[in-house]
């Protein structure tokens, strides 16, 4: 099954449910890596296996994370605009039974954060939150961080964007930009983050190496190029038939803290920011990150490649 025919058949079933729910739910309790999560060690002190996180649901960690993004260059009206959208989010999805929203850094021992069933997170979203908008996805948030650290030569124009029919990978990009109530990027942007993650043709059976670098020839065809110093695109790409997608991203800032990961998790799931201590570290959770979407639907990752900005990781 291509992950984009995952993503198409877990939304028909969301749909379906959302359209058919009445009266009350039945409460589904927090997992119990996120349950269990107690109060994070210094980031010098982080072990393999040990997550350090927060949903910036808390004004201290807020402060920490925002002030080390303007620390590391990210312009204030960047960082502010994320501000407003991660506020928007927690507002809408502090009673979603799926998951608690954690308001400070916390540490628990797994490999990545389960946030629990996409129905419940659906229904606290559209139903009770009375929402009629598509809140972001990762791609959407990073590009938001990062857009003042990309440029783009040959953008694509808008009729080669994937994003005309449901089957195309980036249609769900296009329901944010166009639905999304906080939306205040411009069509120029718009261009620039269709061109960023427009999937790329393969054929045969790629490689990490041959993954990653048909990303990296396509960027190079489409001129793009990163800056930013302290500020890097994470990005993780997965082979779906003939083509590569890009299955997550996120932004990492590297500074004398050591690394801050700043993601949001997956459509209508929590903003997240996480410590590390090494960049062998923030691979491995993206990869265990990407494993624990697809187990929703009983799958496992194909041939992945992580990237940071333009660089095999």
């Amino acid at each position: 099954m291509s992950l984009r025919t995952r993503w198409t058949a877990a939304l028909a079933v969301v749909l379906a449910l959302l359209l058919t729910a009445c009266g009350g739910r039945q409460a589904v309790s927090p997992p119990p890596s996120v349950s269990a999560a107690t109060p994070g060690p210094d980031v010098s002190q982080i072990s393999d296996g040990t997550l350090v996180y927060t949903n910036l649901n808390g004004e201290t960690a807020k402060a920490e994370v925002f002030a080390r993004l303007t620390a590391a260059g990210v312009p204030q009206a960047d960082v502010d605009a994320l501000s407003a959208w991660v506020d928007d989010y927690n507002s809408v999805m502090a009673d979603c039974p799926s998951f608690t929203l954690e308001p400070e850094f916390v540490a628990c021992q797994a490999a990545a954060v389960d946030y629990g069933d996409y129905v419940d997170m659906n229904y606290a979203w559209f139903k009770a939150g009375e929402r009629e908008d598509f809140d972001p996805l990762c791609r959407v948030a990073a590009y938001r961080l990062m857009r003042s650290f990309l440029s783009v030569e040959h953008p694509l124009s808008p009729d080669q964007w994937q994003c005309q029919t449901e089957a195309q990978w980036l249609y769900s990009d296009y329901d944010v930009f166009s639905t999304y109530a906080l939306m205040d990027l411009t069509e120029e942007d718009q261009a620039a983050h269709f061109t960023l993650w427009d999937p790329v043709p393969v054929t045969g059976c790629a490689s990490e190496a041959e993954v990653g670098q048909a990303v990296l020839d396509r960027w190079q065809d489409d001129g793009i190029r990163f800056s930013g110093g302290q500020v890097s695109l994470i990005s993780i790409w997965e082979q779906s038939d003939n083509c590569v997608v890009n299955c997550h991203a996120a932004v990492l800032v590297e500074d004398a803290a050591g690394y801050l990961l700043f993601e949001k998790t997956n459509p209508q799931s929590p903003y997240q920011a996480t410590k590390f201590s090494s960049l062998e570290q923030v691979k491995a959770y993206m990869l265990a990150s990407l494993a624990l979407s697809l187990a929703e639907y009983d799958d496992v990752p194909g041939v992945c490649a992580v990237l940071r900005n333009d660089q095999l990781l």
